[in-house]
């Protein structure tokens, strides 16, 4: 299970209840705009994370051999790895905490919002 299948279901569940029927397209296409562009911005800090990781373990960036190399010196770029995803894994923590603690949307509650 990814992360953004754990906070995508109830974010656009909660995006989607909070908008007039009739503007239910437009939210969607902006949703997957939003999505496709945060894959993007997601796969560019990965890679400046896993080649700062790198830069900080001794290996500099403008010396970084093919990936067919990296057996001559596995230990750097598994360290690099596993501190990338330790970032990763924490940012996706804020996520969740963040998603959770939004809470019930006060409309919903009352049942005020139109069906």
């Amino acid at each position: 299970m990814t992360p953004s299948a754990v906070l995508q279901s109830p974010n656009l569940s909660a995006i989607f209840s909070a908008v007039e029927p009739r503007h239910v397209g437009s939210v969607n296409g902006i949703s997957l705009t939003a999505a496709n562009i945060a894959n993007a911005v997601g796969v560019a800090v990965g890679s400046v994370l896993f080649l700062r990781w790198l830069n900080y373990y001794g290996l500099s960036g403008s010396v970084l051999p093919a990936y067919t190399q990296w057996t001559q010196n596995p230990e750097v770029f598994i360290k690099a790895f596993q501190s990338s995803w330790l970032v990763i894994a924490g940012l996706t923590a804020i996520a969740v905490v963040t998603s959770v603690m939004r809470g019930i949307d006060k409309r919903m509650q009352k049942g005020s919002w139109p069906r």
